[in-house]
């Protein structure tokens, strides 16, 4: 039965199949010596292995099946194990992007700046700082301190232009998403503003001192009251891009080091006191004019993703699935990175016609020896594509293809384009399924 060898949990070719694998093996041994009392000693213990191995798997085949992948036997000696090739077979493919808003609050970069139809502005907000001054004193010096990461996103050889402006509507930073950008309301002053290259090693800004001052006054003012009757604000500020020509990352509270500051001086009388605002929350919020939902394109920030479909009806009901190989051709000339690390992609079963309805279990997709190829194969350790197909084999209603989401979709904006499913047959999306149709 199908099904209950799906949910042994196990790579495996069939009992049949292996019995046969045996069967030639043993074949083959004899045929290739002499039945000779000097000879059957010499290769003794090679018979024993054969024999005693065989009876042990042959046995447990009686029972369940037996964690002997496809992909453990030599190509060569894979007997009954019928190989599945979209690319070959000219299966129906089709490939297709969607958008899903992402949050950005976890994520140890924020983003700021403009390139092409991308934007994404930074939101901050302080809940407390070091000393509780209330009104007392005359603010000297508020500034802020952005460190720029390395990553940068479009050209990076412009000019950096942002302007300040204060947050005036509750927002909260657990739930703002990459399209919330237009729903947090702020006031038209500028607050405080910086144009220039990006040299050294942070960004130091003049923030509006009556601003800051009220950031101080609502801490002081919450200090002795219960938690019940807090007041929410200040709720912070937004740094928006200004004509820029690129998007540049800055580390964020969520970060290990140079993290955003907030510094503060103070003059109550002859003294000077220097305060320092505490408990950060920030993120990012990017967005995009359009996508082209006909494209297999996945971004970070922005929350693209992609969903391909294969058909696999020409599998015959009650196969059993054994190895499951997807592949992905990637447009190098198409894609924008800014991140340094290894760009992968995470699969999961789509479950239903929903966008963002996703099986639980993943596997990655990541390049190879060539870069622009990228490749998932289930293993004994992860079934996630396999199980997916078994169940499409069995039930093709259930088939609603795979969905692919960027690795680290909330850490940066990179956009890695797939061939999708207009492209030449040798680059559009293939998959490569091996089963078996005898118990």
């Amino acid at each position: 039965m199908p099904e209950a060898r799906e949910k042994a949990g196990h790579e495996f070719v069939s009992c049949h199949a292996f019995r046969n694998w045996i069967s030639l093996k043993a074949r083959t041994f004899i045929a290739s010596r002499t039945i000779g009392i000097s000879n059957l000693v010499q290769h003794t213990r090679s018979v024993l292995t054969l024999l005693i191995g065989a009876a042990l798997l042959l046995s447990a085949c009686d029972k369940e099946p037996a964690p002997v992948g496809v992909d453990l036997l030599p190509e060569d000696d894979l007997v009954d194990i019928i190989r599945f090739d979209t690319q070959e077979t000219g299966a129906q493919v089709r490939a297709s992007s969607y958008f899903e808003p992402v949050r950005g609050i976890n994520a140890t970069l924020l983003w700021l700046g403009q390139f092409a139809e991308y934007e994404s502005s930074i939101a901050m907000r302080w809940y407390n700082f070091t000393s509780p001054v209330g009104e007392k004193g005359e603010i000297v010096e508020a500034r802020l301190t952005l460190y720029p990461a390395v990553n940068t996103f479009g050209e990076s050889s412009g000019q950096v232009s942002f302007n300040i402006y204060q947050i005036i509507s509750e927002w909260d930073e657990d739930r703002v998403t990459s399209d919330s950008l237009n729903t947090i309301a702020t006031a038209p002053e500028i607050k405080g503003s910086f144009t220039g290259i990006n040299t050294g090693d942070s960004i130091v800004v003049d923030l509006d001192t009556a601003m800051v001052r009220q950031w101080i006054t609502k801490f002081t003012t919450n200090i002795d009251l219960p938690a019940s009757e807090v007041v929410t604000e200040p709720f912070g500020m937004m740094i928006r891009p200004n004509g820029m020509n690129y998007v540049q990352a800055y580390n964020s509270a969520d970060g290990l080091t140079m993290l955003p500051q907030l510094r503060v001086i103070i003059r109550d009388g002859e003294d000077l006191d220097t305060l320092f605002g505490t408990a950060l929350r920030d993120t990012y919020l990017a967005k995009t004019q359009t996508i082209d939902e006909t494209e297999l394109t996945l971004q970070g920030g922005i929350g693209q993703r992609g969903k391909v479909w294969f058909d696999v009806s020409s599998i015959p009901p009650g196969s059993i699935v054994n190895q499951v190989r997807l592949y992905l051709h990637r447009d190098t000339l198409r894609d924008v990175r800014g991140n340094l690390g290894i760009d992968s992609v995470i699969v999961y079963e789509s479950l239903n016609a929903e966008q963002d309805s996703i099986s639980s279990s993943n596997l990655l997709a990541e390049a190879g020896d060539d870069p622009s190829i990228y490749f998932a194969q289930s293993s004994s350790s992860n079934r996630t594509i396999t199980r997916a197909v078994q169940r499409w084999v069995n039930n093709p209603a259930s088939n609603f293809g795979f969905t692919l989401i960027k690795l680290g979709e909330t850490s940066d904006l990179d956009k890695i384009d797939f061939y999708d499913a207009s492209a030449d047959p040798a680059l559009r999306p293939r998959l490569e399924v091996f089963y078996s149709t005898q118990p």
